[in-house]
């Protein structure tokens, strides 16, 4: 199945934005996460369809996946 990942700039992970990504049927975000090597520690929270979304949400196929990062400043 498909879903479509979107990241802001920041993140510097132009495989992540803006794209069409191919997962497997059952996939959580969390084993997503993991599969594509994207940290937990570097995001704040994640939307699925404009909802926030849980680590243990299944995925599913059309999707539209955001990935919020941690900001930090001075």
């Amino acid at each position: 199945m498909e879903i479509n990942v979107i990241t802001p700039p920041t993140y510097r992970r132009p495989d992540l934005q803006n794209k069409t990504i191919e997962v497997e049927e059952g996939k959580t975000l969390q084993q997503f996460m993991a599969d594509v090597k994207l940290a937990n520690s570097s995001v704040a929270y994640a939307i699925i369809n404009q909802q926030k979304a849980k680590m243990t949400q299944e995925l599913k196929h059309g999707d539209q996946v955001s990935f919020i990062p941690m900001m930090a400043g001075g």
